[in-house]
């Protein structure tokens, strides 16, 4: 298990919604079709965050909505 912490960053955001199905357990669109996570830790207006312990299978899910972010509004941090 690894901690890691998932950083959307509201202002870059562009709500295209293609982190979904990368990773459909953390990331969700609301009613007026904003991307948000699903759980936060922490939330302020540009940013959301969440700090959660992942196995190797939904961390390479997370690196993968990552990745596929046309505007890398998502950041994936290991926490040691």
């Amino acid at each position: 298990m690894k901690k890691v912490k998932i950083i959307l960053d509201r202002t870059t955001c562009i709500n295209c919604g293609s982190c979904i199905p990368e990773a459909e357990e953390f990331f969700m669109e609301d009613d007026n079709k904003q991307v948000h996570l699903v759980k936060k830790t922490t939330h302020t207006e540009d940013q959301e965050i969440l700090e959660i312990e992942v196995d190797d299978k939904t961390c390479k899910a997370l690196l993968s909505a990552k990745d596929i972010c046309p505007v890398a509004a998502i950041q994936i941090l290991e926490i040691n």
